[in-house]
C-alpha cells in the first residue's frame, strides 16, 4: 500500500503546477505538496528546529484549486517539527489536502484534521541501523 501511495505522490510532485526548489546538500529534502481547497489563504505551514526554537513560516501562496510543491532543506540530525495550520478550522474541503515528505518518501497526508496538526521528524532516524540506506522508515508523533 506504501509502495503505491509513494509512486502516486512522485508522479504528482512531477505533474504538479508550480515548484519552488532548493538544493538540500548534506541535508535532508523536506517537500510539500498542497492542493488548495476553496480558502486558499487559511492554510498555512510552520517549520521549526526543535533545538534552536527557530522557526519560518513555509510560503504557500496559492488560489483556490491550484496544486503547488514546495521544497526546503532541513538538517538531517536536528529534531524539526512541521505544523499545518487552518485558520478556518476545517481543514481541506472540496478535494483539498497536504501531503509531507522527507526525502521522496511520504510521511503524512491530511484533508479533514480540523485547526492544527503537528509531526517532528528527524531525518538522521529513519534508517534502521545495519539494514541499509533502502529502508528508510519515517519517525512521525501526531
Amino acid at each position: 500500500m506504501m509502495f503505491m501511495i509513494n509512486k502516486a505522490f512522485l508522479l504528482l510532485s512531477v505533474l504538479a503546477g508550480s515548484t519552488i526548489v532548493n538544493g538540500c546538500d548534506n541535508s535532508a529534502k523536506l517537500t510539500i505538496t498542497v492542493k488548495f481547497d476553496n480558502d486558499p489563504d487559511d492554510i498555512s505551514v510552520n517549520l521549526e528546529d526543535v533545538d534552536t526554537q527557530n522557526s519560518n513560516d513555509i510560503e504557500l501562496n496559492g488560489v483556490a484549486g491550484e496544486t503547488k510543491v514546495v521544497e526546503e532543506c532541513i538538517s538531517m540530525n536536528k529534531l524539526s517539527k512541521i505544523t499545518v495550520r487552518d485558520a478556518g478550522g476545517d481543514g481541506f474541503t472540496d478535494g483539498g489536502y497536504i501531503a509531507i515528505a522527507i526525502n521522496d518518501r511520504l510521511i503524512a497526508t491530511l484533508s479533514d484534521f480540523g485547526r492544527e496538526r503537528t509531526y517532528f521528524v528527524h531525518p538522521d532516524n529513519f534508517v534502521c541501523p545495519g539494514t541499509g540506506a533502502d529502508t528508510q522508515l519515517p519517525f512521525v508523533v501526531d
